[in-house]
């Protein structure tokens, strides 16, 4: 090694935090005397090996970590000594435990650095010219849009591209969820969604129920896209432990016999991305080998759920548990896919983390859409569009929820770029009709007509006689009038499960054959660039597909409505099924394929018999029925509006029924048009009704959110926050409520100053309403008073005072006094869990990073400190951004030899 600039991070680390402790203690003279009081240190504890002065020469330039801790903490000691710090033990009275404890932290600080430089290689390794060719294409691929078929060039820039992923892409939430997740130490105030900052070796990630496919493929190119990135600004290791090089890995393509060999398997389905530079895929063998030292495959498997049956499912999930166990690891992988029977992930144990994608939250929405107007418009005109889109056209057309998809929010941002002064259609099946119909129809950059009349003209090239060219014509000429139906029996077809090619469709569908003179590769080819020019299917590494699960439904839900007897056999096979508790759902078929369906026959001529016959299926058994109304309206399914409300009413009104169905029912009423007040009358009887309480906290959410479209809120939550013998938190919550409706700020901030200030309430209550009236506009200098008065006051408990701090520290002009008292609470005096939890709320804040970590690490490392107590440290320390490992060095001294709770447990897995 000729150049100390090339070690590792955690090398380079050790070596300058020396440098910079020998510059200090000696001021440039010479260090042995240094290592000489370190040998006799050495001797008197037992040390027989005396430190030699060469050795000690490549700690300070090389970062070579010591054989043994003791003999780097020896030498450590005296350089601090003669620094001019007090001996550990010297001082007395009050400075003896602050000193004791600086002592303590720098012992742990310096093991720390010890250990990461000696888990780590001496240099800064770097990938093979092949894996950073691989990675380039790679990036290139994940960067491009997401919805790349389906973009309309002619609806942005002059070039005709799409804007990158990395332009509009917007991270959605994801919470933990299921087996393999570390339990919290409960709380009483409101825990926020939470955005997962690391992978673990081994995770599940799935979709809401209400999230596509598409949204997880998105999140998975956006990993690929980091990780590429991070690789190729510097080709060398960043210092992180074992940081991954991403393989994306298809699920359906992973061959899974049992003569294959693990890493054929991924060899074979990493090669979906599409060809951006040479040899982008790495070949077979190179998956035998770790990336570089300090590297491993991060295998992203995508498209679980595309495979027909439970057992492939868990051949590929096999394949996968098989390689995460090898020694050495070789491999991290992440298995992304819709919402499974819990039983088929049980192959991955149940120590695989799982999270659960979430929708776009409201404010994720905005932001989405004013990166994509952006593309189009200056930023204050984009800003403005945008505000006027998410707050009013969405509304206006009931699209606010599904919007929160992300493949949604983006075909209803290409159609008010289409005619932004035309209304946004109204429901999901409008919304699909017209965006196919900008793709087909107004495609100009694609030229569908002229690129049709080319696949036509390339049909009949080469055909010698007149008859033959007659034929050929006659039946291209045929298929190009009926291909929107051939796009639809082909969708049709492909969800039903059967694998048609685009010439047995002709056949069966239009009884075209394909003329004798013609070659089956040159007709075949002539279909798929029909369909392909279409703009509504596009090639993937398996041939013609649709370019989302929601528009291969919407098809073949035309398809199979396409005239009366297909419609009455649709309507026969749908309401065969009745709704109950063991199947609340129509069986084999997916909720959001039956609302495309239920569009379809609900908007005919026979709509009227439809209706009456769809409303006593949901009659028979209201309550089994109540999820799936809900998903239906969720979807904006265009449900028959006064039966339903009537039948959700009767839902929310019974008190045989459960309590949180109830509130579920009148939520789910308030989400439809037209119903905003009957939902709100419901909702108020029920939060003042004795519920159980995860009932009246869902009763008190629905009442908020409804109350913003309904003009009688006011009155019901004005009348909430002052009843005494109302719930307080829910008081908060009314009193809140008011804040965000337009005339009545100034009243429920005077509430929540009311409530913060009533000394009979919990201080929990108190401290949340100050919490709320810090962030009602106009009024955070109050709100930050009442806050700086609880975390003052010795009359209150600590988690709450920790509590107000944390909410002082996040707002603007307040950081230092709420940072420097959450500071002093972690430091010393308090006990071990509320210093911890002071500890991790500094954290959080984000603005004194090194200071939270070094407490968190001090505290899980403190052999004094309580088991739970330092799990919890180890933990927040390992989910703490550029921390993931120090957490798991901070845990790993003390987490083997003796028997520890679960709560220690999950502390060593997550680190």
């Amino acid at each position: 090694m000729n150049d100390p600039s090339d070690l590792s991070a955690e090398r380079a680390a050790l070596r300058n935090a020396l440098q910079e402790l020998e510059a200090v203690a000696y001021k440039g003279n010479h260090r042995t005397p240094a290592v000489k009081e370190a040998n006799d240190r050495l001797e008197r504890i037992g040390c027989a090996r005396p430190l030699k002065t060469g050795a000690v020469s490549k700690w300070f330039t090389w970062g070579d970590p010591a054989t043994d801790f003791r003999f780097l903490w020896a030498l450590v000691q005296v350089l601090r000594e003669r620094a001019g710090r007090p001996p550990a033990g010297t001082l007395m009275g009050p400075y003896r435990g602050p000193a004791a404890s600086e002592w303590q932290y720098h012992h742990e600080l310096w093991k720390i650095r010890w250990e990461q430089a000696k888990l780590t290689p001496p240099r800064r390794t770097s990938l093979d010219e092949g894996l950073l060719r691989y990675l380039a294409g790679a990036r290139a691929a994940a960067a491009a849009h997401p919805y790349l078929g389906l973009y309309d060039p002619d609806l942005d820039d002059a070039e005709g591209t799409p804007p990158p992923l990395t332009e509009v892409y917007v991270r959605q939430q994801r919470r933990l969820a299921g087996p393999g997740c570390a339990p919290r130490p409960p709380r009483r105030l409101p825990a926020r969604t939470r955005r997962s900052r690391s992978w673990q070796r081994r995770a599940h990630l799935r979709g809401h129920r209400r999230s596509g496919r598409r949204e997880i493929h998105t999140l998975l190119r956006a990993q690929v896209r980091k990780a590429a990135d991070q690789w190729l600004a510097d080709k060398h290791s960043a210092g992180k432990r074992s940081r991954p090089v991403p393989v994306w890995v298809s699920a359906p393509r992973t061959p899974v016999g049992k003569t294959t060999h693990v890493h054929e398997c991924f060899a074979t389905a990493s090669d979906v991305l599409p060809d951006h530079g040479r040899n982008p895929s790495p070949p077979p063998e190179r998956f035998l080998q770790l990336p570089c030292a300090g590297a491993h495959w991060q295998l992203l498997v995508d498209g679980l759920d595309e495979l027909p049956n439970a057992s492939e499912r868990r051949a590929v999930l096999e394949k996968l548990k098989t390689a995460i166990a090898e020694d050495p690891p070789l491999y991290r992988c992440v298995v992304a896919t819709r919402p499974l029977p819990h039983n088929e992930l049980g192959v991955l144990g149940d120590t695989a983390s799982r999270y659960e994608l979430q929708p776009f939250a409201p404010e994720d929405v905005h932001a989405y859409v004013g990166k994509y107007f952006n593309t189009r418009w200056p930023q204050p005109e984009a800003t403005h569009r945008a505000e006027e889109f998410t707050l009013s056209a969405l509304c206006g057309a009931s699209l606010a929820e599904p919007a929160r998809t992300p493949l949604m929010a983006f075909m209803l941002c290409q159609l008010y770029l289409a005619q932004p002064e035309r209304p946004l259609p109204a429901g999901r099946s409008a919304v699909y009709t017209q965006f196919t119909g900008l793709l087909y129809l107004h495609n100009k950059s694609r030229e569908v007509a002229d690129s049709h009349e080319q696949a036509m003209h390339h049909l009949l090239t080469d055909l010698q006689t007149a008859k033959a060219r007659r034929k050929a014509a006659a039946a291209a000429k045929q298929i190009h009038e009926q291909l929107p139906e051939l796009i639809d029996y082909l969708a049709y077809q492909w969800l039903t499960g059967q694998p048609t090619s685009a010439a047995e469709a002709v056949a069966s569908l239009m009884a075209v054959h394909r003329p004798d003179d013609v070659p089956a590769k040159r007709w075949q080819a002539f279909l798929d660039d029909l369909l392909r020019h279409s703009g509504l299917l596009y090639h993937h590494a398996d041939g013609l597909g649709f370019p989302h699960q929601t528009f291969l439904e919407y098809h073949a839900a035309r398809y199979a409505t396409r005239n009366t007897h297909a419609r009455a056999h649709a309507g026969q096979a749908l309401f065969r099924w009745t709704p109950s508790r063991d199947q609340p759902w129509p069986p084999g078929l997916e909720p959001s394929y039956v609302g495309f369906l239920l569009d379809q026959l609900l908007h005919g001529a026979d709509a009227r018999a439809v209706c009456d016959q769809w409303m006593t299926r949901m009659t028979d058994d209201p309550l089994a029925a109540l999820d799936f109304l809900a998903s239906q309206i969720w979807l904006r399914t265009g449900l028959p509006g006064q039966p339903t409300a009537t039948l959700l009413t009767n839902i929310a009104v019974d008190p045989a029924i459960p309590d949180l169905s109830r509130v579920d029912a009148a939520r789910t009423l308030a989400s439809m048009d037209g119903y905003a007040e009957d939902a709100l009358r419901l909702l108020g009887t029920l939060a003042t009704d004795v519920l159980e309480h995860g009932a009246h906290s869902n009763a008190m959410r629905g009442l908020l959110e409804v109350g913003r479209r309904a003009t009688g809120a006011a009155n019901i939550l004005t009348t909430l926050a002052t009843d005494t013998a109302f719930n307080p938190t829910s008081r908060v919550q009314a009193a809140e409520g008011l804040t965000r409706l337009v005339g009545h700020t100034e009243k429920g901030a005077r509430f929540l100053a009311a409530l913060a200030t009533n000394t009979t309430l919990e201080n929990s209550d108190r401290v949340w309403a100050a919490q709320t009236l810090a962030g009602v506009e106009g009024y955070e200098d109050e709100g930050a008073r009442l806050l700086a008065t609880f975390m003052a006051d010795t009359n209150v408990d600590a988690f709450r005072r920790i509590y107000a701090a944390q909410s002082l520290a996040k707002m603007p002009g307040h950081a230092e006094e709420g940072t420097c008292f959450l500071a002093t609470f972690a430091a010393d005096g308090n006990p071990d869990h509320v210093r911890c939890s002071a500890a991790k709320a500094l954290a959080e804040v984000g603005e004194h990073d090194e200071e939270a970590a070094r407490l968190l690490a001090m505290l899980a490392t403190d052999s004094t400190v309580w088991v739970n107590t330092r799990a919890y440290a180890a933990i927040a320390l390992a989910e703490f951004g550029g921390h993931a490992e120090g957490g798991g060095h901070a845990f790993s001294p003390w987490s083997s030899p003796t028997p520890l709770s679960t709560a220690t447990s999950d502390a060593g897995l997550r680190a």
